[in-house]
């Protein structure tokens, strides 16, 4: 399996390094580091994540692993790992039905 990233995925690791940048820039690196190896983790185990509640609730099927305060959403198709969402899980929930597009 592979892992590739959408867009919003992208997009989000994009307000992650900026904000990391601005409020501890010492941090940055690591903090995209890992949540970039527990995606590429998803390559070997791509059932690791739990089925989100939250999104299954609103009828999205979408699989979920908490990094930090961050949260990867994906879903698999065939043998590819989509990211579709790397979510801080500090907001309310209800941006990620906002952001979910892809």
């Amino acid at each position: 399996m592979r892992v590739e990233y959408t867009e919003l995925a992208k997009k989000d690791l994009a307000k992650v390094r900026e904000y990391f940048s601005e409020v501890a820039p010492h941090k940055t690196d690591e903090i995209l580091l890992e949540i970039l190896n527990r995606a590429l983790q998803l390559e070997s185990f791509p059932m690791s994540g739990p089925e989100d509640d939250f999104l299954k609730s609103c009828g999205i099927s979408r699989r979920s692993l908490i990094v930090g305060n961050y949260k990867i959403i994906y879903r698999i198709e065939e043998e590819t790992i989509y990211i579709t969402q790397v979510f801080d899980a500090r907001q309310d929930p209800e941006k990620i039905i906002s952001g979910e597009t892809e």
